[in-house]
């Protein structure tokens, strides 16, 4: 059985990462984690992919086990969205924040809108992880209207 975690580690998933491997976790996604090719010792990880305008923060898709990531997809005009296809599965790794600049984007806003122009096509293949900065309870809120919900 392959295992999927996802876990915004608050920087620093160099020092941290011993407790998601102790559960022997295949394939991650990791908000809020370091530049890979800039820092740290990855050596227990098969591959990884990673975006971020920050080394030091940034979202991470990392596989063990000799899985291998075949493909990546960044998504134009959004920070922190990342498709990994592996085997015959799609990760969409997402990191959602607060967007000044265009507010109907904010958090939730930037999930629903990834997934309205992910270039392929939404399936049962596709798992949608990460942190979104968001519960199903704001949805409705008419302080928080956005061009999508959680729900």
């Amino acid at each position: 059985m392959t295992t999927i975690a996802t876990w915004n580690c608050n920087m620093a998933f160099r020092q941290k990462h011993g407790q998601l491997l102790e559960r022997d976790v295949d394939m991650l996604v990791i908000p809020e984690c370091e530049n890979p090719s800039t820092k740290g010792d990855w050596h227990e990880f098969t591959d990884w992919a990673w975006i971020g305008e920050n080394d030091n923060k940034g979202l991470g898709v990392f596989t063990r086990n000799v899985i291998a990531i075949e493909s990546t997809t960044e998504f134009e005009g959004y920070r922190y969205a990342l498709a990994v296809t592996i085997d015959r599965l799609t990760l969409l790794g997402v990191w959602a924040m607060n967007e000044e600049q265009h507010p109907r984007q904010r958090y939730i806003g930037q999930v629903w809108t990834a997934l309205q122009n992910y270039p392929g096509s939404i399936s049962d293949n596709m798992v949608v992880l990460g942190d979104f900065n968001w519960n199903h309870i704001w949805d409705e809120s008419p302080k928080s209207p956005l061009c999508g919900n959680f729900s």
